[in-house]
């Protein structure tokens, strides 16, 4: 792959890590409530799923790229049920902080253990569930990687594609959780509870509506 080709892959790859969506959410969610180590957890954890989302993209495009439009579909039905989960969680435990704070208080040490157990796990699946990644990288790598590429520079992409999304999170993470933000933000965890669960069920809901149009599209190939 030529320079040009390399510096045009990492500006595309680091304008759709900064891109916002469910990702941005999750992370500042996690780094505001449980703190930098937690939220560098989730973004290490988003890095690896789009570091093997890279990989498997880059694979099937340099042969058949229709594989991996297949494989956005089921990811698609998956994604919907994970964002709806998650989304629907959280608001529900905004809703618990907000109306029976004791409770809640009561249970700090056992919810920041929870966090800190769940947010690499959450960081991954958030990334690797969403068939959004699989649609970026096919335009991204369908304009870029040229038809001879070699393994060493498929292993070269995935692991450069990680390391500038795990990168740009791993900094969200880093200012979110500076105790001005924390100090400000750490009273409404409750309220940002509920917001952040919101943009995670609208995700999902807009995942509905790309399924819908998509089964519309190909119903008029038939």
């Amino acid at each position: 792959m030529s320079l040009e080709q390399w510096l045009i892959m990492v500006l595309l790859l680091l304008a759709g890590a900064a891109s916002p969506g469910p990702s941005l959410a999750l992370v500042s969610r996690t780094a505001i409530q449980g703190g930098v180590k937690v939220g560098l957890l989730a973004s290490l954890g988003h890095g690896l799923a789009i570091s093997i989302y890279a990989f498997i993209a880059v694979w099937v495009t340099a042969f058949s790229k229709s594989d991996l439009e297949q494989f956005s579909q089921i990811i698609h039905i998956i994604a919907v049920i994970f964002l709806c989960y998650l989304g629907t969680s959280m608001v529900a435990e905004g809703m618990k902080k907000k109306f029976k704070p004791a409770a809640f208080s009561e249970n700090n040490k056992k919810a920041e253990l929870q966090h800190q157990t769940r947010a690499f796990t959450s960081g991954f699946l958030i990334a690797f569930l969403n068939p959004k990644v699989a649609l970026f990288f096919l335009a991204v790598f369908n304009t870029t990687i040229p038809q001879d590429i070699t393994l060493a520079t498929m292993w070269t992409i995935a692991f450069l594609a990680g390391l500038i999304d795990g990168g740009w999170y791993a900094l969200v993470s880093s200012l979110v959780s500076l105790k001005v933000f924390r100090t400000i933000l750490g009273t409404k965890t409750a309220e940002l509870d509920i917001i952040f669960g919101t943009i995670l069920v609208v995700a999902a809901i807009s995942l509905i509506t790309g399924m819908s149009e998509l089964s519309g599209e190909n119903g008029h190939h038939f």
